[in-house]
């Protein structure tokens, strides 16, 4: 099934944001990606939740198009998604500043469907001991968890949880599987 939805390209270095739509009868969008810029993308349609996915774009030569399938999923208790634009330095737990387009959209997500309730969860990769990793990612998501708080989101709908290097998503044997173990989701629990 190919649908219609809203795609968002915020560039990281505070630029302007580019809107476009994917149309329903192939679902492609066309978006511009300059060479040495980070960006944030963002896909939505209304019953389901969003995709984000993040760009970093060193020395890619301007003529090659990056084509991706996005699998839009429903909105459902127990479906979750990835944040992949939101960021934290190496062993911390603030939020950078590179985070807030996702917070927003997350925030904006949340206040267009005000029925929901949400659990946030962070999870780190296997390097350093358990013990750490599970105190790290509990205080990844309760970052994420204050944030939408003052933003207004009631916190009777929010929860959150560390899970340490307890369900990683891809192998933990080099720098690329790590990366997708340290992230950080929200998941419909209502």
């Amino acid at each position: 099934l190919t649908l219609s939805a809203n795609v968002i390209l915020t560039p990281q270095d505070g630029a302007t944001r580019t809107t476009t739509y994917a149309e329903s009868k192939d679902g492609k969008f066309l978006v511009p990606l300059k060479s040495d810029k980070k960006y944030a993308l963002t896909i939505d349609k209304k019953g389901y939740l969003f995709h984000s996915e993040f760009f970093d774009m060193p020395n890619v030569p301007g003529d090659k198009p990056f084509e991706i399938t996005i699998e839009l999923q429903k909105m459902e208790v127990g479906k979750s998604v990835v944040l992949n634009n939101i960021f934290f330095d190496t062993d911390k737990y603030i939020l950078k500043d590179e985070s807030n387009a996702e917070l927003e959209k997350l925030k904006d997500f949340l206040e267009a469907n005000n029925e929901l309730s949400i659990e946030i969860g962070g999870h780190t990769d296997n390097l350093g001991s358990s013990t750490h990793n599970q105190s790290l990612s509990k205080n990844r998501a309760k970052a994420v968890y204050e944030y939408l708080i003052s933003k207004g989101v009631e916190a009777n709908r929010l929860t959150y949880i560390g899970y340490g290097d307890s369900l990683p998503i891809a192998s933990n044997a080099d720098k690329v599987g790590r990366a997708k173990n340290r992230r950080t989701e929200f998941k419909i629990v209502d």
